[in-house]
């Protein structure tokens, strides 16, 4: 028989051997890490100023926050010669961060051994979720991120030890460093919500929250003193541009143009080179900081959007905006329902899988149309477009994750059920209720922000939330079974697992009428 400890560590090795084998697999099949966004993607500050300005151009950097840019300066400075290398070994790690996190999420809620190590199996061996491991960007970080804090904040609410408290408030902290869609209020009521729900232990939450507050705030001071906009992120127009202004066609620009509703910066879009707004604007002087001269990159020309000249084409596209709101709410509406169709697409279903998705192409599809429902693919999201025009918004049905637009929704309101019956008839402790609630609010939070205030990537914007529906499937699937048997040997083991007290562990270690671990079964 095996012992009670390997018992407990055996769903966990498993999936660390799942992992090991399916990136052996995919490495095998082609699959190469892409660094090129380090060059390529105007969310990174120039590889010379990494190694040779970094904290200048980080403390400078007001497009965004500078955490993406820390961790990626960080990585070029100490391998200049294998940064590519480095990088992947770093996401390797997050992707088995966020597959262990995945597996004591889904325990925590009561799923046993088997659907757990099942589900997250699935999660982690996805070709979706592989093709952004492999990708330099932020959204696979978040997702490690959010695993990291929902344990943490399990791990404090179940135990009050206050090292919990901290590494939870910490992970808030990068999250916000990292992404700008986790912004100071949607952390702020995470913490009045503890404070007001957790009345024993205020001392320890207003402790912990403190320094992550003073970060934040010290740099929506920083960019106040320095740019005039007390703010984390100075991006706001030209993302109300892309929901608005660039949702009209060319008809509707020339008309509410002609009725001087509209500027003539309209006609170029958002996110242009520089150059293309300067008859309409008024440069600033030079300051002799490159990361706030240079207009673009001199190598792959990419727009610099951390110029200050880029500031008047921000307030012209948010006058715009409220202009279309105004005159042609039609264009907003058009945005939010691409935004909701791209949301729901397969995380495979991504434009910029140039490096890699040819070489998993056949297996993505297969993935996609058997757990996602995606039975149909454009060979591009202008192809999407045409097909809207030519047979309407129907017609893309078959297009999207048909699966994802039934199941997500239903998982949320699964979630939001079990938290009220959880706190109504007490079939949750504290510590769970809590957790489950830091679910729902990120996904509740997280989805309203990139499909009300962004469109055409919106499946990767939803891929830090991914591990949570897989979490709350488990406890959807696990749940029929837990009500006919409540004493199961998968929830003693999980038990033993989380039980703040070693000595109740051990009584129900030493109770005969406790089955043993090693014959657990799902």
């Amino acid at each position: 028989m095996p012992s009670e400890k390997s018992a407990r560590l055996r769903p966990y090795l498993i999936v660390v051997a799942l992992f090991a084998i399916s990136r052996s697999v995919y490495y095998a099949a082609g699959v190469r890490f892409d660094a090129r966004p380090l060059t390529g993607y105007f969310q990174f500050i120039d590889t010379d100023l990494m190694r040779d300005r970094l904290i200048e151009s980080l403390y400078y950097l007001h497009m965004q926050p500078f955490g993406l840019n820390l961790l990626a300066g960080t990585i070029v400075k100490l391998f200049p010669q294998s940064t590519p290398g480095a990088l992947h070994f770093l996401f390797l790690a997050l992707g088995l961060v966020t597959a262990l996190t995945t597996l004591r999420l889904m325990f925590l809620f009561g799923a046993g051994e088997r659907t757990a190590v099942i589900l997250t199996g699935l999660f982690i061996v996805s070709p979706g979720l592989v093709l952004f491991e492999n990708l330099l960007m932020y959204e696979y970080i978040s997702l490690a991120q959010l695993g990291v804090a929902a344990v943490s904040l399990y791990r404090w609410l179940s135990s009050g030890r206050p090292v919990w408290a901290f590494a939870f408030h910490f992970s808030m902290l990068g999250l916000m460093l990292i992404r700008n869609s986790f912004m100071l209020p949607y952390y702020m009521l995470i913490v009045a919500c503890l404070w007001w729900f957790e009345p024993a232990r205020r001392r320890i939450t207003l402790t912990a929250a403190t320094l992550p507050v003073l970060i934040i705030l010290a740099l929506h001071f920083k960019n106040w003193m320095l740019f005039d906009q007390f703010t984390l992120s100075t991006w706001a127009g030209l993302n109300v541009g892309t929901i608005t202004t660039h949702q009209l066609n060319d008809g509707e620009k020339k008309t509410l143009i002609e009725r001087g509703q509209l500027s003539q910066m309209a006609l170029i879009g958002p996110a242009q080179n520089l150059s293309m707004y300067k008859p309409y604007i008024t440069m600033p002087p030079l300051t002799g900081i490159p990361v706030l001269d240079r207009e673009e990159n001199a190598v792959t020309k990419r727009p610099n959007f951390n110029n200050p000249g880029y500031f008047p084409v921000h307030r012209s596209f948010i006058d715009d905006g409220k202009s279309v709101l105004r005159h042609a709410p039609k264009a907003y509406v058009r945005s939010v329902v691409r935004a909701w169709f791209c949301y729901f697409l397969p995380l495979g279903d991504y434009p910029f899988f140039t490096l890699n998705r040819d070489k998993i192409h056949g297996f993505d599809r297969m993935f996609n149309a058997i757990f996602f429902g995606q039975f149909r693919e454009a060979a591009s999201r202008r192809d999407l477009r045409a097909i809207q025009d030519e047979s309407g918004v129907a017609s893309l049905v078959l297009y999207t994750g048909t699966f994802l637009m039934i199941g997500l929704p239903l998982l949320f309101g699964y979630g939001c059920w079990r938290l009220w019956r959880g706190w109504k008839n007490g079939e949750l402790d504290g510590a769970r209720l809590g957790v489950l609630a830091f679910l729902l609010y990120n996904i509740a939070f997280l989805t309203a922000i990139s499909n009300f205030l962004s469109c055409f990537e919106n499946n990767r914007y939803r891929l830090p939330l991914d591990g949570f529906f897989m979490v709350l499937l488990s406890a959807a699937v696990t749940a029929p079974f837990a009500r006919r048997s409540s004493t199961s040997t998968e929830e003693l083991v999980v038990d033993r697992l989380q039980a703040p007290d070693r000595g109740i562990e051990r009584k129900l270690g030493a109770d005969p009428q406790v089955p043993r671990a090693g014959k657990a079964s799902a």
